[in-house]
């Protein structure tokens, strides 16, 4: 079925691909910052959420290991882990397109968040990273070997470079801020110190394990006052610290306050978690310094990679407007945080 325009869109074959029937309806669903497409799909017998990636994004990775760890995970913690169908994942007509369960749910925005509710995320975050422990594995390794590592500094070192080597041009959302001026001032001594807590545990060995990778509150959908479930799973390699730290960095206001309350909830869940029956693949309590280093070292980051962003496709939605707002808002506080830390 045509979701609208003059051919058919997602392709008419590419539901006997996935083995579904024909749908009743297909709704394109805005998706923020993301440049994939999303559709809610409606069959006679479920409905989906449908996402495609154009095979020629720089930022574009299979989502075919992922979907095998998600099924895997699945089977242990049918509760938090999607139940994917069998055939998940398909490469077609220039894109690769993604399956899995539509969920019911509300978004929470971080100024609707109560105590309860952050608790609710970090006992719900623990369980599921277990459970992709359980399926995926885990290793002590190098902080350095990790995604969260490997991503932040390199986009800090280019921001570095470009910081020495010229008048760094910012767009008009970034410079029309009310806080820019204070932000301009502190960025290279910014990125200096996000540097610097990475080099200093690049070389650390860290517990290492399948996570979400992306679990900021846009991710979650609740029911009441209970997590219903999470989309978008990456599943990185990466330590759990990195998941906490996106979680509580969804706090526009306290962000790091709320990273401490967070890695708090979860090691009480931690504590309470059966360890008997996971073998070498268990949760360990979480090293609120390091989660809190990384939503710093990540908030730097994600400052440069939204002025690429918007250098390169000036014409962004409003979501994309109103995340860019919150970021260059957080950083004056965040740049006052880590200058305490010393």
């Amino acid at each position: 079925m045509a979701s609208s325009g003059r051919k058919p869109w997602p392709p008419e074959d590419l539901w006997a691909r996935f083995s579904l029937p024909v749908p009743t309806l297909v709704q394109r669903i805005p998706s923020g910052q993301s440049k994939a497409q999303v559709f809610r799909i409606h069959t006679p017998l479920a409905e989906w959420a449908l996402k495609a990636s154009s095979q020629t994004s720089k930022q574009n990775r299979s989502y075919l290991s992922p979907h095998e760890l998600l099924k895997k995970a699945n089977l242990l913690n049918p509760e938090f882990i999607p139940n994917l169908p069998l055939i998940s994942w398909v490469s077609y007509f220039g894109f690769h397109w993604e399956l899995v369960p539509w969920i019911v749910g509300e978004h929470r925005l971080w100024n609707q968040m109560s105590e309860d509710l952050w608790t609710a995320a970090a006992q719900t975050l623990e369980r599921v990273h277990q459970s992709l422990a359980l399926a995926g594995g885990q290793s002590v390794l190098p902080f350095g070997n990790s995604k969260a590592f490997q991503i932040r500094f390199q986009v800090l070192q280019n921001a570095k470079a470009d910081l020495s080597n010229r008048q760094l041009p910012w767009p008009s959302v970034f410079v029309g801020h009310p806080s820019w001026r204070d932000v301009h001032s502190c960025l290279t001594e910014s990125v200096d110190l996000a540097l610097l807590d990475l080099n200093r545990r690049e070389k650390e060995r860290v517990r290492l394990q399948p996570i979400h990778g992306d679990p900021h509150l846009g991710n979650w959908l609740w029911t009441g006052n209970q997590p219903k479930g999470l989309i978008d799973f990456l599943c990185p390699f990466d330590p759990i610290e990195a998941d906490l730290a996106r979680l509580g960095g969804s706090h526009v206001k306290d962000s790091f306050s709320v990273i401490t309350r967070v890695c708090a909830e979860y090691k009480k869940q931690v504590d309470l978690a059966p360890q008997k029956n996971m073998g070498p693949q268990k949760n360990l309590a979480p090293q609120e310094n390091l989660a809190l280093e990384l939503a710093y070292s990540g908030l730097v980051a994600r400052l440069f990679r939204w002025r690429q962003w918007f250098e390169n496709e000036p014409n962004q939605g409003l979501a994309a407007l109103d995340r860019v707002t919150e970021i260059v808002g957080q950083i004056p506080s965040a740049f006052t945080w880590r200058k305490q830390q010393g």
